[in-house]
């Protein structure tokens, strides 16, 4: 036996899983963190969102907005769009730049 008490062995024992515990979850923490910028840096632009709408339905842009991100919705741009004697509702997800359209 050595001549450190059992106590004192045991506690050792718990700080360096404590030790191992910390350092995992400030790893998965910082992954998550890096995940949520990489997501923010891909998001598409006002004005390429822009593009993308009156690709669909050109014409002029009468209003435009950014809806962001709830726990019902994905972050959006809305575009009202005037063409001719017809009005169009587009909307573009900021991250994937899918668009719907609606005749208003």
């Amino acid at each position: 036996m050595s001549g450190i008490p059992p106590t004192f062995s045991a506690f050792k024992n718990i700080c360096v899983a404590l030790i191992g515990v910390v350092i995992i979850l400030c790893f998965v923490g910082s992954q998550a963190f890096t995940d949520n910028e990489n997501e923010q840096s891909n998001r598409i632009g006002l004005p390429a969102a822009r593009l993308i709408a009156l690709k669909l339905h050109p014409g002029e842009v009468i209003y435009e907005a950014l809806e962001e991100e709830s726990e019902f919705t994905q972050a959006r741009y809305f575009f009202d769009i005037k063409q001719a004697k017809s009005l169009y509702e587009v909307t573009v997800n900021v991250n994937t730049g899918k668009t719907t359209n609606t005749a208003v």
